[in-house]
């Protein structure tokens, strides 16, 4: 990490809330996270801390990808030698990556499957 970086917000996560659906159940609406918000700078070291069941796992989930927020925005700042793409439901802006939620993330993925991208729901 270069001298740059030590101060530099690195992740940011701003009003992301998650709820999945129970298909099998009727599609029962189980609401995991509401209107998290934290930043990380670089060089900072942090503790996702709390009961099982709370969260954690998913906010995780979400800031890597595998999980698409519902609602909020996630920012996680590119440093000049990663290399890194966009992918379903998310875009790099100005060297961050923004892992697109809510009504308009689900747009950009649906215009990206009608060219061909991949879209997991």
């Amino acid at each position: 990490m270069t001298a740059m970086s030590l101060d530099r917000e690195m992740i940011r996560l701003d009003a992301v809330t998650k709820t999945f659906v129970m298909h099998l159940r009727g599609g029962a609406r189980l609401p995991v996270v509401s209107n998290v918000a934290f930043a990380v700078r670089g060089g900072e070291c942090v503790v996702l801390g709390g009961p099982s069941g709370t969260g954690k796992s998913s906010i995780l989930k979400m800031l890597y990808g595998n999980y698409r927020a519902d609602g909020g925005r996630i920012d996680v700042c590119r440093l000049p030698r990663l290399e890194r793409r966009a992918g379903a439901g998310q875009e790099i802006v100005d060297g961050i990556g923004t892992i697109a939620a809510g009504a308009a993330g689900r747009q950009r993925e649906r215009r990206r499957a009608r060219r061909g991208g991949v879209v997991h729901e």
